[in-house]
């Protein structure tokens, strides 16, 4: 039975997880939960993935396998502003969502095949959002494609805002709490240090990390 799950969830998940630890019983528990969000994905979104309890989706483009954590939001005003790919992953208590606000002509989410988000993470896309393929990303990772203007003859909610948008390329690995600012490139095969704050373009193959960001070393 533990062969037969274990094949099951690399041919359907990719992925080579080791159960022999666990008790038949408590496989069965875990069979029976994903069978759950299974069901709960087919009936929120009319494709094949896992949806985990008191998350909502709305106006979300998937193409291919996903697997969304539990008490997240995935949302967007409009229909095709929101496009993932396949192996899309979002950890429990996340929020990615185009804009809260008003929709821009740059507003969208945008993001490539076996890229995904860990938990209690708030991701905009308010000024245009685009992430590559295989991304991973630590916890609590904030992204904000959109920037209060500083105008001292007005008060700050009343002076608008940027929307440069955010790119960041294939093959980055994101540490924890690291907040990514409008108008930031990260180029592909890099890795942002935890804590970091990314405000600016940083070339492909580099290790970035501080506040405010910069280079650290090239891999």
């Amino acid at each position: 039975m533990k062969n037969l799950i274990e094949k099951c969830v690399l041919i359907f998940f990719k992925r080579k997880i080791d159960f022999s630890g666990y008790s038949n019983y408590t496989l069965l528990i875990i069979i029976f939960s994903k069978l759950i969000n299974l069901i709960r994905a087919f009936l929120l979104t009319s494709k094949f993935g896992l949806i985990g309890k008191s998350s909502k989706v709305s106006n979300v483009k998937f193409n291919g396998s996903f697997n969304i954590g539990t008490n997240v939001k995935l949302f967007s005003p409009k229909a095709n502003l929101f496009i993932v790919g396949k192996g899309f992953s979002v950890g429990s208590f996340t929020v990615v969502e185009v804009t809260k606000n008003r929709v821009t002509n740059n507003s969208k989410i945008i993001i490539g095949d076996d890229t995904g988000f860990s938990e209690f993470s708030y991701i905009n896309g308010a000024g245009g959002l685009i992430i590559g393929n295989n991304v991973i990303c630590g916890q609590y990772l904030s992204i904000h494609p959109e920037n209060h203007i500083i105008n001292s003859e007005v008060l700050f909610r009343f002076s608008g805002v940027t929307h440069k948008g955010i790119k960041i390329g294939n093959n980055v690995w994101i540490g924890s709490k690291v907040t990514i600012l409008d108008g930031s490139v990260i180029g592909d095969n890099c890795v942002i240090a935890a804590g970091a704050v990314v405000n600016g373009s940083f070339e492909k193959g580099v290790i970035i990390g501080g506040v405010p960001a910069k280079i650290l070393k090239k891999i």
